[in-house]
């Protein structure tokens, strides 16, 4: 027999409760990796392989979480 879940229990809460705290930020200090492509005009595995190292090096500081703008998963960078 089937357990019955409880009325008063909401099984989005968590997950809402993430997203509530993961505010996407702001300003020209952070950039995506596709502005980094753009800018500098190399390929994706460059500009990923570049990000890789920075980070190892701790020059970066990495957010990510739910775009404002698509509502799609996003990864944004800033030095440090």
């Amino acid at each position: 027999m089937p357990q019955q879940k409880s009325k008063n229990t909401d099984p989005w809460a968590k997950l809402d409760a993430y997203f509530a705290e993961s505010v996407e930020p702001t300003g020209p200090e952070w950039f995506t990796a596709d502005d980094l492509k753009n800018k500098f005009k190399i390929s994706e595995s460059s500009v990923r392989r570049r990000l890789k190292s920075m980070h190892r090096d701790k020059l970066l500081d990495i957010w990510s979480g739910g775009s404002a703008e698509t509502k799609q998963y996003c990864v944004k960078y800033r030095f440090r």
